[in-house]
């Protein structure tokens, strides 16, 4: 696909999020929340105005939004870390309950590493484009998911970067959905592939979807709707026979990825391997 393709898709599906002629019927079909905050984070050299229109979505849909308030995301800083920790703690102060967390690309990164050393404060986890198990892919790594990978674990030791990598794709102890697209033309899909657990599902978006897309079309904010209307205590994987108006656009072959070899399997550490993740917990597992 050229980039005037590329664009004029990205620019019918941003039209469309504020569009009601779309978004009449995706309210009338999704459920509703019942005022969850949900913090958006988004790609990377993106910033909050990025994420309006699905924050826009999403209060429209009942939640409480918030966007990261950090500015463009330039890779995990240390006082963005920091930052990230102290604004999670104090939405989910404010609202007396865990809040969801959603990000796209890098900024699902983001949203998993939080969400893993702060479980209490975090009821579930959506990502969207987010190469997280970028480790086990960099022969298939295009420019910019090699360009994450490097602002990611660029520090340390080389071993120390084998290791953060490989860690990446551990998910947090809790709901974690990974939306992802075959035609991402930014971040391959098999980097994005959650490992088999009974709190983790992998969900292949439309066709059409491009890497930005996934961010605004129309059809994976009603899937987001969905999937954060789903009790986290009793919480089960996308099941298309409960959601008649998005089964056309998920087939049930997307739906179904972990059947595939294509999910990873959980990495298993020695104890001196252990001891140096325990030394990056400061910068959530991102740097040491």
């Amino acid at each position: 696909m050229n980039y005037a393709t590329r664009e004029a898709r990205f620019l019918a599906e941003l039209g469309a999020i504020f569009n009601p002629l779309v978004h009449w019927p995706l309210l009338t079909m999704t459920p509703f929340g019942r005022g969850m905050p949900v913090i958006v984070y988004p790609a990377f050299a993106s910033d909050d105005a990025y994420t309006a229109g699905m924050r826009y979505f999403l209060e429209m849909k009942g939640y409480r939004t918030y966007g990261w308030e950090q500015g463009r995301n330039r890779g995990p800083r240390p006082h963005t870390l920091e930052a990230i920790k102290r604004q999670l703690a104090d939405v989910t102060d404010k609202h007396g309950r865990k809040a969801a967390l959603i990000g796209h690309s890098l900024g699902g990164v983001f949203a998993r590493q939080l969400a893993r050393f702060a479980p209490e404060r975090v009821d579930r986890v959506i990502t969207l484009g987010s190469p997280f198990g970028i480790a086990a892919q960099l022969d298939k790594a295009t420019p910019a998911t090699k360009k994450i990978f490097n602002f990611c674990v660029s520090d340390g030791a080389d071993g120390d970067r084998d290791l953060l990598a490989r860690d990446l794709v551990v998910p947090p102890p809790l709901p974690t959905t990974s939306i992802y697209s075959r035609d991402d033309e930014l971040i391959h899909w098999s980097s994005s592939i959650n490992p088999r657990g009974p709190l983790t599902e992998n969900i292949e978006a439309i066709a059409s979807s491009s890497h930005h897309g996934l961010a605004f079309s129309p059809i994976m904010l009603a899937l987001m709707a969905e999937r954060l209307a789903v009790s986290s205590e009793y919480w089960y994987p996308f099941n298309r026979n409960f959601s008649p108006f998005l089964a056309a656009y998920i087939p049930e072959q997307q739906a179904h990825l972990e059947d595939t070899s294509a999910v990873p399997d959980m990495p298993v550490y020695s104890a001196q391997e252990l001891a140096r993740l325990e030394a990056a917990k400061p910068n959530l597992g991102l740097k040491i």
